[in-house]
Parts: structure tokens; C-alpha cells; sequence
């Protein structure tokens, strides 16, 4: 998706009008190359139609949290771009609800002759702007995902799960990404702009506590980790196939989601320090939280249960299947052997996610760790 330089800008209070010449937004691409690759047709909506559920509602829930704050950003020169980069998009149905909150909702493609379009295919580990351009830049779920240089994983298909002895160097190099992302974003804000990163997110207890390595394990007690009950089962469901000698042991062993699950000190810890490179290249937070945010899906199929009297858990599984197949379809597609066809791939994939369907469905949707849990960052960069 590509968003539009738009000339009549509102902001967040409704006393405060920005005319400029030109608004600037634009989008990039997810992350690192072959990570996140789309098996759906692209323009189609699928995104939109299946995971975007949740994590609009993500965003959405966010808003008021985030408006407030534009009003702190440095107003302009009357001649000046106003410039709001979305990292990570996607289709953009996840972020255009924010954005149609921050400017002015008329048709400018119509009513303005300085519209301007701009997407970057360039991942987010790169710069992708020149310095001082962006005055907003946003990202939601995606900065879990790393570059390519990650240490190899060879017990677990997430890092959740992972040993302790191959956990220790992915943290160092989850640690490095995220290190690199806020810097290459310091460059390319303006002083006084604002990085506004919603992140999954674990809880900090979690690095404390024997890892669960099946749902039967998880109970009350145990520390909160983003959609915990989904891994575990996709984990499952993949050693399951393992077992019946659908995939190998090697293809099994060389699946891993390169996704970090950073807990809130992780995310916070490039800000703590003075001397830390992020702050001294003029990024300071101003804001951190952690929030849980409902599952759309489980809001569904507890709405049809409250209105109809149904507990249809075979609808359940089936959204969550087809939704969480859009992020991790590519990683575990990269671990079948390159000996297979596309076709015996595919195959896989979707008896896969079929075992995966039939676990979810046999699960309590009302207990069911389906839930996103957030970490809400927005930091400052520096006025010179």
C-alpha cells in the first residue's frame, strides 16, 4: 500500500488546522527479506480480512493513547512537508484508522494538485529516508521480526520455547536489531518528531520461570507471553507432523520463525542509559506501557455464544488458523527441503494448519491464549 502527500492536515485537537502545502506518508515493506513473504494474492484484502482483524483492533485501541501526543511535535513552516512514515504496513488496513484520525478525511486526490505517492521496498534495517524527513514515523507488529544473521535455532520453531543454551545468542542478536532499528528511525526523524513502535511483548517474569512447552502446561500462574496458547500449538501441531513422518526430523529441526518476543525491559533498555547509543543520537522515550489486548476472534466467538446461545469452537479455530497462517506460513515453508516441489510444499502447509485447526478446536476459546499482549513505545527525538 502507498499512502498520499495530502496538503490539508488536521490534527488530533480539533481547535488546531494545519494547511501546508504538502503532507507526506509512506509506507515500507516488513522487515527482513524472505521473512515475511505472502502466500495470498497481493491486493487481494487477505491480510485485511484475517489477521489485520486483530491487529487493527490493536491499533484502534491505541489511538487515544497517541493523538495526544502529535500536539507535541513541532508545528511546521507554512511551506514545510508534514511527513508520517508507516514501517512494517502490510496491506495498511492495520494503521489507516490512525491515520484517517491524524488528517483530514476529504478526498485530496481530488481537491489537491500537490498529491504525492510514495511506498519503499527497502526493509527497516536499511534507512530508508534521507536524515531529518519524518516528523511521525509508526510501526505495529513488526519489529519482532529480525534481520537475516540470526544465530541458529535448532530446538524450538520459537524463540519461547527455545533452550537456554541457543536462547542466550538470539537474545544478543534480538538486542542488535532492535538497537539498529531505533537508530536508523533517530536518523530519519526530525527534532522534536516521534517514533510510536506497538510491539508484542512478553512478560518480564517469563525469563524466570520454566518454559512451558506444550499448552497443557500453561496455567494461571503463568507469566504473560503474546499469543502463547497459538505458538505452542503450532509448535505441537509441526512435531506432530514430524512424528507421522509428513516432514522429516531435519525439516523440523531447521524450521525457526525469526521473530523475537522481547520483554518490556528489553524494549526499553537502548533508553535507560545516557550514554547508550539510541539516546545519545537524540531518541528519548517518553512513554512505555504493556497492555493485553483482546483476541477478535475469541470477541467472536464469545458474541455468537452471549447472542446465540452457539459455542461454535470449530469457527474459532478456523479464524485463528487462517489468520496466524499469514505470518508464520513463510517460516515454516522455509524449513521443508528444497527437494520437495511447491506442490508437496503446499500440501504440507495446509495439513499443517489443518492439525493446527483440530488442536484450537478442541481447546476452550474462553481460556484459550490467544490474546496479543502489547508493548506501547513512543519516544522524542531531540530539538537541537
Amino acid at each position: 500500500m502507498a499512502f498520499t502527500l495530502l496538503r490539508h492536515v488536521k490534527r488530533c485537537s480539533p481547535k488546531r488546522v494545519w494547511n501546508y502545502p504538502a503532507l507526506n506518508a509512506f509506507v515500507t515493506r516488513s522487515a527482513a527479506t524472505g521473512v515475511h513473504l505472502p502466500f495470498w494474492e497481493p491486493g487481494s484484502g487477505h491480510f485485511g480480512n484475517t489477521l489485520g482483524q486483530n491487529n487493527k483492533g490493536i491499533v484502534e485501541g491505541s489511538i487515544g493513547l497517541i493523538l495526544p501526543r502529535l500536539d507535541k511535535i513541532p508545528v511546521p513552516a507554512r511551506n514545510g512537508v508534514f511527513t508520517i512514515g508507516d514501517y512494517g504496513t502490510s496491506d495498511g488496513s492495520t494503521s489507516m484508522t490512525l491515520v484517517r484520525k491524524i488528517i483530514d478525511e476529504s478526498s485530496y486526490l481530488h481537491d489537491f494538485t500537490n498529491v504525492y505517492t510514495m511506498a519503499s521496498n527497502t526493509n527497516f534495517y536499511k534507512q530508508v529516508v534521507p536524515n531529518e524527513t519524518c516528523d511521525v514515523i509508526f510501526t505495529s507488529i513488526a519489529t519482532h521480526w529480525l534481520e537475516d544473521d540470526v544465530p541458529p535455532v535448532r530446538s524450538s520453531v520459537f524463540d519461547v520455547t527455545a533452550t537456554d543454551e541457543e536462547l542466550l545468542p538470539f537474545k544478543r542478536a534480538s538486542a542488535r536489531s532492535w538497537e539498529k532499528f531505533l537508530l536508523l528511525r533517530a536518523k530519519e526523524l526530525k527534532p522534536g518528531g516521534l517514533l510510536i513502535a506497538l510491539a508484542i511483548t512478553n512478560d518480564d517474569k517469563f525469563d524466570g520461570v520454566r518454559r512451558p512447552r506444550t499448552r497443557s502446561e500453561l496455567t494461571a500462574d503463568t507469566p504473560m507471553v503474546n499469543i502463547h496458547g497459538v505458538l505452542l500449538d503450532l509448535q505441537d501441531s509441526w512435531r506432530e507432523l514430524m512424528e507421522k513422518s509428513v516432514i522429516t526430523q531435519e525439516e523440523y529441526h531447521a524450521t525457526f520463525a525469526k521473530g523475537a518476543s522481547r520483554t518490556g525491559s528489553e524494549i526499553t533498555l537502548p533508553f535507560k542509559e545516557s550514554t547508550s547509543p539510541v539516546v545519545l543520537a537524540g531518541l528519548n522515550m517518553v512513554y512505555h506501557d504493556q497492555v493485553l489486548a483482546d483476541c477478535a476472534f475469541k470477541a467472536m466467538w464469545r458474541e455468537k455464544l452471549q447472542r446465540e446461545g452457539i459455542d461454535d469452537r470449530e469457527c474459532f479455530a478456523a479464524r485463528l488458523a487462517e489468520a496466524h497462517r499469514v505470518w508464520c506460513n513463510a517460516s515454516f515453508r522455509s524449513g521443508l527441503s528444497d527437494s520437495r516441489t511447491e506442490e508437496e510444499k503446499d500440501a504440507v502447509l495446509d495439513q499443517f494448519y489443518d492439525t493446527f485447526r483440530r488442536r484450537v478446536a478442541e481447546a476452550d476459546p474462553a481460556t484459550y491464549r490467544s490474546e496479543i499482549f502489547l508493548s506501547r513505545l513512543i519516544a522524542q527525538k531531540k530539538m537541537k
